[in-house]
């Protein structure tokens, strides 16, 4: 937002003199699932072995579900049980994979 109203002030679409009150939002609570529901969602998935890899990745390591899309073969470190991601904000996290 503020990239916009800096942009638009710029080709003189706002007013220079414009004041914007920023609004402080409340961060959302982190929740996660329990075991049961963890497991339930592992056996529905039994039927479709990529969905079923993806949550387990997702609960084992922690990684979201765009990091789980990008992850290339090359990223795997088998000899080191750890999964390499990129992001925009970190250039490469390393990831432990629980047994």
């Amino acid at each position: 937002m503020h990239a916009f109203l800096k942009w638009a002030m710029k080709k003189r679409f706002v007013d220079p003199d414009l004041k914007v009150k920023k609004v402080k939002v409340a961060p959302k609570p982190v929740t996660s699932l329990s075991i049961q529901p963890v497991k339930k969602r592992i056996t529905m998935a039994s039927k479709y072995p990529t969905l079923r890899l993806r949550i387990l990745l997702a609960v084992t390591t922690g990684l979201r579900r765009s990091d789980i899309e990008a992850i290339h073969f090359g990223d795997i470190q088998f000899d080191r049980n750890i999964i390499a991601t990129r992001n925009r904000k970190a250039k490469k996290l390393l990831h432990p994979v629980n047994e």
